[in-house]
């Protein structure tokens, strides 16, 4: 695949699970998101510019017209850096209503936010597995595979 077909190729793969798209459970979707970080891109070389990042958050701020409410956050993106140009990125956003048990398995920064897991991995290779495997073993996705997501986003962003 291209790095500009990423997207499509991501959305084509999610659309065949049958899933619902706008709240899929992240345990439908898991299988697909590892068979899309394995798959090579052909238009990127060199040792990290092809990664994928799992990440966690959990926001307290109350709800406003651009705020959602209190929420936990997973977030996986698929970030290119073609030939030292600027970084581009695809974020699969799972947003989760707010629970104690998702909430202890961040470190508050602050009253309102805090962060939880980080996990890199460089796609397109064998190494992915190890990735996938030390993203499974994570706390916060443990609890959250089995749960339905208030939402779920793919954004395209850089470039």
């Amino acid at each position: 695949m291209e790095m500009h077909s990423a997207l499509d190729c991501l959305n084509s793969m999610l659309a065949r699970t049958g899933a619902d798209a706008s709240t899929p459970a992240l345990d439908s979707i898991w299988p697909v998101i590892q068979q899309w970080a394995a798959t090579p891109v052909t238009d990127v070389s060199g040792h990290d510019s092809d990664l994928m990042l799992y990440e966690t958050a959990l926001s307290l701020k109350p709800a406003s017209r651009h705020q959602s409410p209190p929420h936990f956050w997973i977030g996986i993106t698929r970030q290119f850096a073609p030939n030292d140009e600027e970084v581009e990125g695809i974020c699969i956003a799972l947003e989760y209503e707010h629970d104690e048990q998702l909430a202890a398995t961040v470190t508050m920064s602050g009253p309102e936010h805090g962060f939880g897991a980080q996990t890199w991995g460089q796609a397109g290779t064998d190494e992915i597995h190890r990735w996938s495997s030390a993203v499974e073993t994570e706390r916060g996705f443990a609890i959250a595979r089995h749960r339905i997501p208030r939402s779920m986003t793919i954004e395209y962003g850089g470039g």
